[in-house]
C-alpha cells in the first residue's frame, strides 16, 4: 500500500465528533495519531505540524442547501488554519455526489491560482487607524479525494484505507506523487542507516561521522582550503548517494501513462514558456549557493569588462533582426579533477544571453536555428532572476583569467552555478569540440 509509507498523522475537522470515533478506531489500530477539531471551533487554530491527511465533511454545517457557503468554509479553513509550513497533504472529503466535489475543487483551484498571481492577498482598507492584516496564502491540498461517509457509517471503517489507495489508483499524479514521496522517505532511512553501519561505536561516532562528512563534502567539488560553502557541498554529497537508493528501489505497477496523456496548453506559448523556464532552472540552474570568494567549475559569470577576449563580439548576425538585449557571459570550466589538483587559472567560455519572455514561437524556432552548431551550447528558457533566459556559449572564446581578476566586481559578477548534469553535459561538448579531428585533402581536379 503506497499510503502506508507516508502515513502516520491525520486531521479529522466534522461539526459532529461522535461519528470520527470508528475513523479514529481504524486510524490508530494501524498505529496512526488521529486529531480532531470542530470547524466551528477554529478562530486563532493554527495546523503547524504536518498531517498527511486532512478529513472534513463537505456539508460541514449539514445542510445539504448551503453548498456554496460550505465550500467558503473549507477554504477558509485551508487559509486561515493550516500554516504556511503544514507540508504536502492530500483533502479527504465525505460526499456521495461526485459534482460537489468537482465543485470545490474549481473553487479551491481558483483560489490558489488568484493567490499566486497576488489578486487575493491585497491588505483590506484600514479601519479607525489599525494597520490592515495581511490575507495569508492558501495552503492547497496535494489532492483531492472524495468517499461516502454513509457507507463507513452503516459498514464500518474496515475499507477504509483500501478505498483510499483505491481512489488515488484512479488520479494518475497523486498515486505518483504519493508513490514518489514514500519512497525518498524510505531511501532517506536507508541512506542514513548504510552511513552509520559505517561508525557503529558511539564513543566513537561523533568523530567519525564529521571526518566522513567532511571527505563526502571534499569530493563533491574537489577542493578542500578555502572552500566556505564545504557544510553545502556535504549535503549535496548526501544528496547523491540518496539519488542512487532511490534508483534502486523506485518501481511502479501502474502504468500511469496509458492512455498517452494529451498535450496541455494549447498554443499558449507564454504559459507553456514560463513552464519550461522553471522546470529548466530547478533542473540545471544554481542561485542560491554561490559564492563570490569561491571560483569552482560550474560557475556562470557577467562579463561586465566591454573589452574582454570573452565578449563574444558578433553574436550571431542571424540574430540581428530580432533586437535582443544582450548580457555577456562566460561559464568556468575547468575539469573537476584539475580543480581539485589546486589548477593555476580558471578556464573560462565566453558567451551571451538574453531574454526570451516576449518572443513567439516562430522568433524561438528562427533563433534556435540561427544557434545551433557544434561550436556552440544553448540552455533554452531557463528562468533566472525572474526572467526567462536563453544562454549561448561559444567554444571559439576561451580565455584563462587569474583568480584575482575573476573575483573583481568590476569585471566578473557572480550570476549563477551550472548544476552537476548542465556542467557535465558542457565540458563534454566543448571537450569534443576542442579535440575534433580532420584532414585537408588534395583536390587536383
Amino acid at each position: 500500500m503506497i499510503l502506508s509509507d507516508i502515513l502516520n498523522r491525520v486531521l479529522v475537522i466534522d461539526d459532529k465528533e461522535e461519528e470520527t470515533r470508528g475513523l479514529r478506531d481504524v486510524m490508530e489500530a494501524d498505529d496512526v495519531a488521529v486529531d480532531y477539531a470542530d470547524p466551528f471551533k477554529l478562530a486563532g487554530v493554527q495546523f503547524a505540524r504536518n498531517r498527511q491527511l486532512i478529513f472534513m465533511d463537505l456539508m460541514l454545517d449539514g445542510d445539504i442547501n448551503h453548498l456554496k457557503t460550505n465550500i467558503s468554509r473549507i477554504i477558509n479553513i485551508l487559509r486561515n488554519n493550516i500554516a504556511t509550513g503544514f507540508g504536502l497533504y492530500g483533502l479527504v472529503v465525505w460526499t456521495s455526489h461526485e459534482n460537489e466535489v468537482e465543485q470545490l475543487k474549481t473553487a479551491i483551484g481558483k483560489a490558489y491560482k488568484a493567490d499566486l498571481e497576488g489578486k487575493n492577498l491585497q491588505a483590506p482598507v484600514q479601519i479607525d487607524g489599525a494597520a490592515p492584516a495581511p490575507i495569508k496564502p492558501i495552503v492547497p491540498p496535494l489532492f483531492i479525494v472524495s468517499l461516502d461517509k454513509s457507507k463507513y457509517n452503516q459498514e464500518g471503517y474496515g475499507s477504509l484505507l483500501a478505498d483510499l489507495e483505491s481512489a488515488l489508483s484512479q488520479n494518475p499524479a497523486a498515486y505518483f506523487f504519493t508513490s514518489w514521496y514514500g519512497s525518498v522517505i524510505k531511501g532517506v532511512r536507508k541512506s542514513v542507516h548504510d552511513i552509520y553501519k559505517l561508525v557503529p561505536e558511539y564513543p566513537k561516532q561523533i568523530d567519525e561521522l564529521k571526518y566522513l562528512l567532511y571527505e563526502l563534502g571534499n569530493n563533491h567539488v574537489g577542493v578542500g582550503k578555502g572552500n566556505d560553502k564545504l557544510t553545502e557541498d556535504s549535503f549535496k554529497a548526501f544528496d547523491e548517494l540518496l539519488a542512487a537508493d532511490l534508483n534502486s528501489q523506485q518501481r511502479s505497477s501502474q502504468d500511469l501513462f496509458n492512455p498517452k496523456p494529451q498535450k496541455q496548453w494549447g498554443g499558449d506559448t507564454s504559459k507553456k514558456m514560463k513552464i519550461s523556464a522553471l522546470l529548466n532552472a530547478k533542473l540545471f540552474v544554481d542561485t542560491e549557493n554561490l559564492s563570490s570568494n569561491l571560483i569552482v567549475p560550474g560557475n556562470v559569470y557577467k562579463v561586465l569588462n566591454a573589452d574582454s577576449p570573452l565578449v563574444v563580439q558578433n553574436k550571431h548576425k542571424d540574430l540581428a533582426q530580432f533586437n535582443l538585449q544582450y548580457e555577456n557571459v562566460a561559464i568556468e570550466l575547468t575539469p573537476p579533477c584539475d580543480f581539485s589538483h589546486k589548477k593555476v587559472h580558471s578556464r573560462l567560455i565566453g558567451g551571451f544571453a538574453f531574454e526570451a519572455s516576449d518572443l513567439s514561437k516562430q522568433n524561438l524556432e528562427d533563433i534556435s536555428d540561427a544557434l545551433s552548431g557544434d561550436k556552440t551550447y544553448n540552455l533554452w528558457l531557463a528562468m533566472i532572476g525572474g526572467r526567462i533566459m536563453i544562454v549561448s556559449f561559444d567554444f571559439r572564446h576561451l580565455f584563462t583569467p587569474s583568480d584575482a581578476d575573476l573575483k573583481d566586481a568590476a569585471q566578473y559578477q557572480l550570476w549563477f552555478r551550472a548544476k552537476p548534469r548542465l556542467f557535465a553535459d558542457v565540458l563534454q561538448k566543448f571537450s569534443s569540440h576542442a579535440a575534433r579531428l580532420g584532414l585537408a585533402n588534395i583536390d587536383l581536379v
